[in-house]
């Protein structure tokens, strides 16, 4: 502990202790991991999950393989349990525990007590005084205070705001820090905070996020764990600045920056503290590490920063990392009082007193709730822009209205016209009240029921007109219902034969009365839903007597008053036909409608119209049954297509979703429809008709059809759904960025997602964003639809000459075009199919916006075209090459990656007929990147890259912000290019330098074209194939006439 103790003070380096620990430790170490949230959410856990794995590597490697580390994570344990967990972790022997919520504190602190020997570590929280209890965080507010810089550069409102979890120093830290270095960027700029009380609730913080946006502001920070906020921020339209993690991977580059924790050198610290039995004296048992130690820390700047404010983040960056800066050394003053006269803001102040927001942040409080609102009121959204601020009003219901019960927080809570035979009499009604017998009501919103008049009655409640009692009438119902009655007897018979029944049923009933409800029930029996015994084949004679009953009563029914026949409660006119008793909705002003359309229909019944006649009736009544789930109004159908409108967006992705996964779960499909390319049966991907669904909300007109005698729907809104679902692609639903806002960490659940981007949808004005989303359970689904999306090549750009050639081939040359060519290359001699590794692949092209040109066996050809030489690209393409390398690396694939990638002047175009096209380029940019992809792989590099023109060394510094790795400059053939970067992201580093600048020579190539006929000798033996033997025989012949011309360099056979 001397040793520790005196390296520390005289060195300020971590590793001086590293190292004297290593030399004292005795035995193995188990510690464990208390997580909050599941390892996959991308967000807080999983970052702690990536600081563990560093951590364990670290020890390891510190302490060597005589000692063994031990680790193990318990991920989404309750606030309430983590006691309990801790428990069986000291049960189960672990010496070392982390609790890694704040809401674990103050268990985690009592368990120090119970458990003496165990010593525990408290992740963001302050509590102090136990010799086995330690507290550990790093400085983030320090990333946060980077963020807010860059944030305010890029805010053209100059109104910033800040979705705030709960009140403690770690967030008043975080939330001043954000707004000193929002002030730094600019000094206008106005953060607004606005606190939803918890840590993850991703309903709330997505509401929070469009509350913000709605108060004007145009950039969103957050301090919560889920990435609800950046998501509905970029569905709103708006920027963000993210944590946990780069965002900006999966959300895009509306995500400016992200502020991040790195946790593997305080783990790695604890844990050789445990090793070394130093824990329980150490004189610094809590850590609080900043930008210097490498503990806080920023991702990468999205391509949206401007140089000048990057200029800035790095100036402020440097101080930060050098430790001569901390943010808190500016002013701090709070109502009016400076509360650092001295300078800087000791630790103390920072991590126990701070409860308090700095002057300038304009604080509105918590995120009021729209389930806060009685039953029998409406709640309306009130904002007031100047100053900014944000409420729920709750107002009562007419009478005639009525609001049910709602604990939602986010839906607006409205009040509802009560239906016909139902009245509201006062306000603020909870329900509507049945009209009793002798009354009724025959519209919507009624306060009150009318009695029937001179000589008409009714019976029951909830009626919405009255009949006559004239003689003549009740004579007619007492022998319908006497005929009814016996109808209803020998069904009843058949019914207890068939189950073996031995009750028996009394109808013995004569009365006026019964005569008349036995009259409704056979006007109401949904003889419908028994017509499938009609398809039994070699009917039995019970099963022949149910026909004849049917065929009876639906003659019948003919004989009975229309009046009768149309006066039916809700109840039972649901049995009737469901769908039909379903109220339009929109009368609101706003509804959500939804498309759906069978994809390549025409041709499927083309081939086969008996069997597409079939199939049309399973997709309809799957669908159907969807709507019915979902409450939605089918507003009518089109051939196979269907429009339905509902209430909210929520409902109709829901059904949407349902609708794909009820379509492939049907089994009634014929069996030539598996035999389609458009609808083949691939398990656990595709079964049946493939559907297209879109969806959209907005404002919306409402219209009577008089012909069909449903409500019909018009409008901007309506339009764009349907051209929505026409860019979509069958098998998933495609929705609109207002929709996605709202459904953007809903109770949705987790649906897959790909974001198309902005689309132009024809003959609606404008660029919109659309999403697809699917059920989580077509991961591989998801993958076939991004392929299919991303074979149309980006020809945006100057189009200088074009040129036909036989109707078959079509080129336009474009100024600049960046073009990558991705080799698979094999770590061992059994490489698996190419297939395998694509996924990912064109997973992260989507995220960089290129276009994939070709793939030929193991060589994927990428393409980001543009009208100038222009930097973004050419950044887009050295990030996909970056991520796929990564990937790899990640993977237990026996897969080496090796990308080439050249920038310059091609042709871009299609190939093939009207029908199939493929899209290709050509030209010299084209061939350097296939050269530079087998060069590559001859370095063992896992990127190589040049640009034929522009500022290399512009680019060069763009690069390599993608990278922590080094960047690796190689001179090439002068023929080829001015200069090359190659990023070395293999695991073989390069140890002498003098080898990265080795020049491009015929030896080189050699050695390169040895390298690749000894390859396929190897494999030419594996496969016994004596002639591509012969082949490479004859083509060693020709190697000393590739080493004489150094104009064939390159070239392979």
């Amino acid at each position: 502990q001397f040793l520790y103790f005196i390296g520390r003070r005289l060195t300020h380096v971590n590793m001086i202790g590293v190292l004297v620990i290593a030399a004292l430790v005795v035995g193995d170490l188990r510690a464990a991991f208390i997580l909050s949230g599941p390892l996959d959410d991308y967000g807080w856990t999983y970052n702690h999950n990536l600081g563990r794995i560093e951590a364990v590597e670290a020890v390891q490697q510190a302490v060597g393989n005589t000692t063994r580390i031990q680790t193990e994570v318990v991920e989404s344990v309750k606030a309430g349990k983590c006691k309990d967990t801790i428990a069986d972790l000291v049960k189960r022997g672990f010496q070392l525990i982390f609790a890694t919520s704040f809401t674990f504190h103050d268990q985690t602190f009592e368990a120090a007590s119970e458990y003496p020997e165990v010593d525990f570590v408290h992740m963001t929280g302050y509590y102090s005084g136990k010799p086995n209890f330690a507290t550990a965080s790093g400085k983030l507010y320090q990333a946060r205070y980077l963020s807010g810089v860059v944030s305010a550069g890029q805010s053209t409102s100059g109104r910033i705001g800040y979705v705030a979890s709960v009140p403690i120093p770690e967030v008043y830290r975080n939330i001043n820090a954000y707004y000193l270095g929002a002030q730094k960027g600019n000094a206008s700029t106005e953060v607004v905070v606005l606190w939803i009380g918890t840590f993850m609730d991703a309903v709330k913080e997505g509401y929070a996020t469009e509350v913000l946006a709605k108060l004007g502001c145009d950039v969103i920070a957050y301090h919560t764990d889920t990435k609800a906020s950046p998501v509905t921020a970029k569905a709103q339209g708006k920027l963000s600045t993210g944590s946990n993690g780069d965002q900006r991977l999966s959300i895009g580059e509306s995500v400016l920056t992200s502020a991040n924790f790195n946790w593997g050198p305080i783990y790695t610290e604890y844990m050789l503290r445990t090793l070394s039995d130093t824990f329980k004296g150490h004189p610094n048992r809590s850590i609080w590490y900043g930008y210097d130690k490498g503990v806080s820390r920023n991702y990468p700047l999205s391509f949206l920063v401007s140089r000048q404010d990057e200029d800035v983040y790095q100036a402020e960056k440097t101080k930060l990392e050098a430790g001569t800066f901390d943010p808190f050394c500016s002013p701090v003053v709070h109502n009016g009082v400076l509360q650092n006269p001295s300078g800087c803001l000791d630790e103390f102040h920072l991590q126990v007193k701070m409860k308090y927001i700095i002057d300038g942040v304009v604080d509105i409080g918590f995120l009021p709730s729209h389930g806060g609102c009685q039953a029998g009121t409406s709640s309306r959204e009130v904002f007031v822009h100047s100053p900014p601020s944000f409420d729920i009003v709750c107002e009562p219901c007419d009478s005639g209205w009525y609001a049910e019960a709602s604990e939602s927080v986010v839906e607006p809570r409205i009040c509802l016209q009560c239906l016909p035979g139902t009245f509201s009499g006062q306000k603020g009604s909870a329900n509507c009240t049945p009209c009793g017998e002798g009354t009724y009501s025959t519209g919507l919103g009624s306060a009150g029921c009318t009695p029937c008049g001179s000589g008409t009655t009714n019976y029951g409640e909830g009626n919405t007109e009255c009949v006559s009692t004239g003689q003549d009438l009740t004579t007619y119902y007492i022998i319908a219902g006497v005929l009814g009655t016996v109808m209803m007897t020998v069904i009843v018979g058949v019914v207890l034969k068939l189950t073996q029944s031995r009750k028996t049923l009394n109808l013995m009933h004569t009365d006026k009365m019964v005569a008349i409800k036995c009259a409704e029930s056979i006007a109401n029996m949904n003889l419908e839903a028994v017509s499938y015994i009609r398809e039994i084949e070699n009917p039995n004679e019970i099963q022949l007597s149910f026909i004849k009953i049917i065929d009876n009563l639906t003659e019948f029914r003919r004989y009975l008053p229309q009046s009768l026949v149309d006066n039916k409660s809700s109840q039972e006119q649901s049995l009737v036909s469901p769908l039909l008793n379903i109220n339009p909705p929109g009368k609101t002003g706003t509804a959500a409608i939804l498309f759906t359309d069978v994809q390549h229909s025409t041709m499927l019944w083309e081939l086969d119209a008996e069997d597409m006649c079939t199939n049309l009736g399973i997709h309809n009544h799957v669908i159907r049954g969807c709507i019915l789930r979902h409450s939605g109004y089918e507003v009518k159908t089109i051939g196979d297509s269907f429009m339905v409108a509902f209430e909210e967006s929520l409902a109709a992705c829901r059904c949407g979703l349902d609708i794909q996964e009820d379509l492939y779960d049907s089994d009634k499909w014929t069996e030539s429809l598996g035999k389609n390319s458009e609808s083949e049966y691939v398990e656990g991907t595709w079964k049946g008709l493939r559907v297209r669904i879109g969806v959209n909300e907005g404002e919306v007109a409402l219209d009577n059809d008089t012909m069909s005698g449903r409500t019909d729907y018009f409008g901007r809104c309506v339009n764009k759904a349907a051209r929505i679902e026409a860019v979509c692609e069958g098998g998933c639903v495609a929705v609109s960025a207002e929709v996605f806002g709202k459904v953007a960490g809903s109770d949705l659940g987790l649906p897959l997602t790909h974001v198309m981007g902005e689309v132009e949808l024809r003959g609606v004005s404008g660029k919109h964003v659309i999403t697809l989303l699917l059920p989580r359970r077509f991961p591989e689904r998801l993958r076939c639809i991004r392929t299919v999306l991303s074979r149309s090549l980006s020809s945006a750009g100057s189009r200088r000459s074009s040129v036909a050639i036989s109707g078959r081939l079509h080129f336009k040359q474009i100024n600049s075009a960046t073009i990558a060519a991705l080799w698979m290359g094999s770590k061992s001699l059994f490489a698996p199919d190419p297939v395998e590794t694509l996924g990912s692949f064109v997973t992260h092209l989507e995220r960089t916006t290129g276009s994939v040109v070709s793939v030929f066996n193991r060589l994927v050809v990428v393409s980001w075209n543009t009208g100038i030489l222009c930097p973004a690209h050419f950044q887009n393409a050295v990030r996909w090459a970056t991520l796929c390398h990564e990937s790899m690396r990640m993977t237990a694939l026996p897969v080496a990656v090796h990308i080439g990638i050249g920038t310059g002047q091609c042709s871009s175009g299609f190939v093939g007929t009207h029908r199939q096209r493929f899209a290709s380029v050509i030209g010299e940019t084209v061939d350097i990147a296939h050269k530079l992809s087998y060069k590559a792989q001859d370095l063992g590099m896992g990127v190589v890259f040049c640009v034929l023109s522009g500022d290399i060394q512009h680019r060069a510094s763009l690069a390599d912000s993608y990278s922590t790795r080094p960047i690796l400059h190689v001179n090439l053939n002068k023929t080829v290019a001015e200069a090359v970067v190659a990023y070395q992201l293999t695991d073989n580093i390069v140890e002498n330098e003098k080898n990265l600048n080795t020049t491009w020579s015929p030896e080189f190539e050699d050695a390169f074209h040895n390298y690749e006929f000894k390859r396929c000798e190897k494999m030419a033996e594996l496969e016994e194939d004596t002639v591509i033997m012969a082949a490479i025989a004859e083509m060693r012949k020709h190697l000393e006439f590739i080493r004489s011309d150094a104009s064939q360099s390159g070239v392979l056979c």
